[in-house]
């Protein structure tokens, strides 16, 4: 049998959030293609300037990705929540689910802890026991359409195209040039 754990981080991002938001789909794709190949499992979440992340599967790979994770320059303040021995991984469905933002989530944090998202108070006596109640909530809650493996702007692009300027902007033309366009149009023809 094997030893499957949940290993659960807290990190603060170093960019800022629209630099951010164009990483995502970057990072996404490098861990759904990584963890596939490894049987990892797992959920995302960045709000507010802070990533918590769920990652389930064999000790030892999730060990090793955790410590992979914790050199990317991109997050900092990298703190283990909790990591548990599971009977089986409860994100199987994905090998890296994302939730960008979710009113249940806010509302927990200020329902618990009277303040915005803030995944490090998950890590005293009483957060590790809100931490399955967290979990439970991202399981349920609503994967975001960035993740959508079939939308256009996270399928696989090839490494050259990577970094490129049209590449790195997909997501701020996709959902803030386009709709402006719409909205200029709408107000022109009425």
């Amino acid at each position: 049998m094997a030893d499957l754990v949940r290993l659960t981080y807290a990190s603060m991002a170093t960019g800022s959030s629209a630099v951010v938001q164009g990483d995502l789909i970057d990072i996404l794709h490098q861990a759904r293609h990584f963890n596939a190949k490894r049987h990892i499992h797992g959920v995302l979440f960045y709000d507010n300037n802070y990533f918590f992340q769920c990652l389930e599967g064999e000790r030892q790979q999730v060990f090793k990705l955790y410590h992979k994770i914790s050199k990317d320059s991109r997050h900092t303040n990298i703190v283990q929540l909790t990591c548990e021995q599971i009977d089986a991984p409860a994100f199987s469905r994905w090998q890296m689910k994302y939730i960008l933002e979710d009113n249940r989530i806010r509302h927990f944090f200020t329902n618990h802890y009277g303040q915005k998202f803030n995944p490090y108070l998950l890590s005293d006596e009483s957060g590790i026991a809100l931490n399955h109640e967290f979990i439970q909530l991202l399981l349920t809650g609503q994967e975001a359409p960035i993740a959508d493996t079939t939308a256009h702007f996270a399928r696989p692009v090839p490494t050259s195209a990577r970094y490129s300027p049209i590449y790195s902007s997909g997501f701020f033309t996709l959902f803030v040039v386009i709709p402006i366009i719409v909205i200029c149009l709408m107000i022109y023809l009425s």
